[in-house]
């Protein structure tokens, strides 16, 4: 499957689906299911915004010492990067590669 980001995301909302600002579109799956795509123009910048507001969280948890894994929130786990048995730093390229 080829990597997904936002802009690959709205380049096949653009072209497949023709989603407009706050329209959505159903598609019924072999196994009865249901996949509902929507589409909102501003949700790329709170995706941003709670993205930085969590990535800034986590550097200060991990900054001051007092991060473990009970007062994380998982979501963000992945900007670890994990050195040794207890060193714990944020891996600034994967929260980069993101944007």
């Amino acid at each position: 499957m080829p990597e997904c980001n936002a802009g690959t995301f709205q380049l096949f909302l653009d072209e497949f689906l023709q989603l407009k600002n706050k329209e959505s579109v159903s598609i019924d799956k072999e196994d009865g299911s249901k996949l509902i795509i929507s589409y909102k123009d501003n949700r790329p910048r709170e995706d941003a915004a709670n993205r930085k507001k969590g990535y800034e969280k986590l550097k200060k948890k991990v900054q001051s010492g007092k991060f473990n894994k009970t007062n994380n929130n998982k979501g963000y786990n992945k900007y670890l990067k994990l050195e040794g048995e207890t060193l714990i730093s944020i891996d600034d390229e994967k929260y980069k590669d993101d944007a």
